[in-house]
């Protein structure tokens, strides 16, 4: 099973590097916008990512 780091913040913001095998780097992009529907946005980022995780 991938080892699991979260990073909430940006790239520029993260200043830490970590290696790792067997893991997932995902990069979520979030628009204005999405902050309307937050609830639905997470839920489906938890979705796709326990999908990719399960690959």
């Amino acid at each position: 099973m991938p080892d699991l780091y979260i990073h909430v913040g940006s790239v520029e913001t993260c200043g830490t590097e970590k290696s790792t095998k067997n893991s997932l780097v995902i990069f979520i992009n979030v628009e204005e916008e999405d902050e309307d529907q937050k609830d639905k946005v997470v839920k489906k980022a938890v979705n796709n990512i326990s999908w990719l995780k399960n690959r």
